[in-house]
C-alpha cells in the first residue's frame, strides 16, 4: 500500500510542477502524457536493474500511474472545467497583427520565439499574422493573414 500512495503523491508533484513550469517546457508534449512517461519508467527500471527485490513493488506502481492515467483522460473527457485546470488552455498571443504582451509575458514567450514560429510557416513579419497561439503542448501554431 506504501508504493501506491507513493506513486500518487509524486504523481501530483509531477504534476503541478509541470503545470507551474508552463507550455513551453514542455514544447511538444503534455504535461499528462510526460509525467506518466517518466514515473512508470523510473518505477519499472528498479525492477529491471533488480535494485528493488520486490518484483511486484515495481509492477504495482506501474500499474497505479496507469490507472491515475486512466482516471484523468476519463475526467477530462467527462468535464471540460477538468480538462482545461489539467491541460489548460491554448493561449491567443497575436490577432491580426497585434501582439497581446502581457499573454506573451504569462508564457514567456519573446517576440523572437513568435517571430521563429511565423517564419516555419513563411509568415516574415507580425503585421502579416492572423492569429498566434500557444497550444497546449507549448508549439506555436501561426494562421497567416490571407493575401
Amino acid at each position: 500500500m506504501e508504493s501506491v500512495l507513493r506513486s500518487v503523491l509524486v504523481y501530483f508533484v509531477l504534476f503541478l510542477i509541470f503545470r507551474i513550469s508552463g507550455k513551453r517546457t514542455l514544447n511538444e508534449a503534455t504535461p499528462f502524457g510526460l509525467i506518466l512517461i517518466f514515473l512508470i519508467s523510473s518505477s519499472v527500471a528498479e525492477v529491471l536493474k533488480g535494485e528493488d527485490k520486490s518484483s511486484t513493488n515495481g509492477i504495482i506502481q506501474a500499474f497505479t500511474l496507469a490507472i491515475i492515467h486512466m482516471g484523468f483522460a476519463i475526467l477530462k473527457a467527462r468535464n471540460k472545467r477538468a480538462a482545461k485546470i489539467i491541460d489548460d488552455v491554448p493561449t491567443l498571443i497575436v490577432k491580426d497583427g497585434n501582439k497581446f504582451e502581457q499573454r506573451m509575458k504569462e508564457a514567456r514567450i519573446c517576440e523572437e520565439d513568435l517571430l521563429v514560429a511565423a517564419r516555419q510557416q513563411k509568415v516574415t513579419h507580425i503585421s502579416d499574422i492572423k492569429y498566434a497561439i500557444i497550444e497546449i503542448d507549448g508549439s506555436i501554431c501561426i494562421i497567416p493573414k490571407e493575401k
